[in-house]
C-alpha cells in the first residue's frame, strides 16, 4: 500500500491517495500503515490537525514506531513549536532501527534546528547523516541534500606539509 500511495502522491495526484487510504481505514481500523500513510500525506498537505489525528491512531497501534515519532515531530515544524519537535525527533532517532529511519530522523530534525538558528546543532546531524552507510532508499538524496548545505558541514582539511 506505501508504494502505491506514494506512486500516486508523487504524480500529483493526492485526492485518489486520500480516497485509497480512507477505504483501507474503513476496511480496517487496525491498520497501522493507512493511518501512517495518510498522517504523512496530510503533512504534505500542511494539514497539521488531520496528520496529527492519524498519526496518534498510528502510535496507539505501534508506540515504538520511528516513523509515527517522525511524522509527529514534522507536525510540531509545521505548527512551529521547535522544542516539541526536537523531542520528537530526537525520540525517533532512538527509535530507528535501519539506517534509513535514522536519515530521516537526522534529516529532519537538522531542518528543525535550522528553522530555529541553532546552526551547531544542525550541521551536527548533518555531519551525521553524511557520514551513515550508503545504501538504496532515501539515504542518498538525503545525504546529498546534506552535502549541500549553505553552511560548511564538513571540517576543513588543512593542506599536506611539505618538507
Amino acid at each position: 500500500m506505501a508504494c502505491l500511495c506514494q506512486h500516486f502522491a508523487v504524480g500529483g495526484e493526492i485526492s485518489h491517495v486520500l480516497s485509497l487510504l480512507d477505504q483501507a481505514v474503513s476496511i480496517n481500523k487496525q491498520s497501522y500503515e493507512a493511518y501512517l500513510q495518510r498522517g504523512f500525506v496530510y503533512i504534505d498537505m500542511k494539514n497539521a490537525t488531520k496528520a496529527k489525528e492519524d498519526l496518534q491512531q498510528a502510535y496507539l497501534l505501534r508506540p515504538d514506531a520511528s516513523a509515527v515519532s517522525l511524522g509527529l515531530g514534522r507536525i510540531a515544524m509545521l505548527n512551529r513549536e521547535t522544542s516539541e519537535a526536537w523531542r520528537m525527533l530526537t525520540t525517533a532517532l532512538g527509535q530507528a532501527k535501519t539506517d534509513l529511519e535514522q536519515a530521516q530522523a537526522y534529516f529532519w530534525r537538522a531542518q528543525a534546528f535550522e528553522s530555529a538558528k541553532q546552526f551547531s546543532q544542525a550541521t551536527a546531524d548533518w555531519n551525521e547523516l553524511v557520514r551513515l552507510p550508503s545504501s538504496p532508499g532515501l539515504i542518498l538524496p538525503l545525504r546529498a541534500r546534506a552535502s549541500h548545505r549553505p553552511q560548511p558541514v564538513f571540517p576543513s582539511t588543512p593542506p599536506p606539509r611539505t618538507p
